[in-house]
């Protein structure tokens, strides 16, 4: 990541490191952070499983209570609450840090100021760092090449530089509406309601 002040940022697994390059200080609070995150793990992530309002929910809610006790659970609830634009501002001092973070709330269609998104910040953050982010050699176009090769082996085709307003399935096949025309493999003349 890099700010229009030039300075910069790389998640990667020395990330700690990095942090404090970037602020003194932010290595030890990321560390602090994701111990945390990591001691109430299976409760985190058995909620990103369940259903909270079912009987697993409810499960969840008791082995919680359970391993955490009343003050454990309510901070935990607390945290996982907490939007992630606070958070950031309270956990690290520098901006190429949060500069760092905020991108990945994102991905889950989340924005900075959503409750519950500094709980989906660390999980998708510790992921990354701990088994880091793939990319293919030539860049990102590479795997869209490759899905693209894809689609096409399969008698499709890829329609980049137009706008569909809906697409419809009919006789097993996807049909695009492209602002009133129609376009499939097999001719498909069906309206999208």
């Amino acid at each position: 990541m890099a700010l229009t002040d030039g300075t910069t940022a790389v998640m990667s697994p020395g990330l700690e490191a990095e942090l404090d390059r970037c602020a003194d200080g932010d290595g030890a609070a990321w560390q602090r952070e994701i111990a945390e995150f990591g001691a109430q793990s299976k409760i985190a992530f058995g909620a990103l499983g369940a259903e909270l309002w079912s009987t697993a929910g409810a499960w969840l809610g008791l082995r919680a209570l359970l391993s955490m006790k009343i003050r454990g659970s309510l901070a935990f609830a607390q945290s996982a609450l907490e939007p992630a634009a606070g958070w950031l501002q309270r956990a690290f001092r520098s901006a190429q840090a949060r500069a760092l973070f905020a991108p990945w709330i994102n991905h889950n269609g989340m924005g900075p100021d959503d409750a519950g998104s500094t709980f989906i910040l660390k999980v998708i953050t510790s992921a990354l760092v701990q088994g880091g982010c793939p990319i293919p050699v030539g860049g990102g176009v590479t795997q869209v090449e490759a899905l693209a090769s894809i689609v096409r082996d399969g008698g499709g085709d890829l329609h980049a530089t137009r706008t569909s307003t809906c697409v419809h399935r009919c006789r097993s096949r996807a049909c695009v509406d492209f602002g009133g025309r129609w376009w499939a493999q097999m001719n498909c003349n069906s309206n999208c309601n």
